[in-house]
């Protein structure tokens, strides 16, 4: 598992970050087909997360669950922040088995959600910043 529930605390009391299978299971609801081989997990669920807002161009989200997805980015490991406007990165505590975080992320050149490992992106392991999402216990 990831640090962040068990060292850091992240969540509140009763909460807790949401496992790669949390996601999984939510992608599922949202949009039926879920692909559990390949880093595009779902070409449609995305669109459903987004936030209903003018940053996510070109392609605007409906926001059908409340989910509110904004495109803010991540902060990486050196402290800079990237990926402004373009995509939002929410953690995950499933590690892949070379003990990579499995992360889901939003992008605005379309409606999928991906599945990433921490270090995908150059500068976005272990000690990076991204959204998080906590789920009741």
């Amino acid at each position: 598992m990831v640090c962040c529930n068990r060292k850091k605390k992240i969540c509140p009391t009763g909460w807790h970050v949401p496992s790669g299978a949390a996601w999984t299971i939510l992608i599922k609801y949202i949009y039926h087909t879920v692909s559990s081989t390949t880093i595009a997990q779902s070409t449609e669920a995305g669109r459903k997360l987004k936030a209903i807002s003018a940053t996510w161009v070109p392609s605007s989200g409906t926001d059908d669950y409340g989910f509110s997805a904004l495109p803010v980015g991540k902060r990486l490991d050196d402290g800079t922040y990237d990926y402004r406007g373009t995509q939002a990165t929410f953690l995950s505590t499933t590690e892949d088995v070379s003990g990579k975080a499995l992360n889901r992320v939003l992008v605005d050149k379309d409606n999928t959600i991906y599945r990433l490992e921490t270090d995908y992106y150059k500068g976005f392991g272990k000690s990076a910043g991204a959204y998080v999402r906590c789920l009741r216990d």
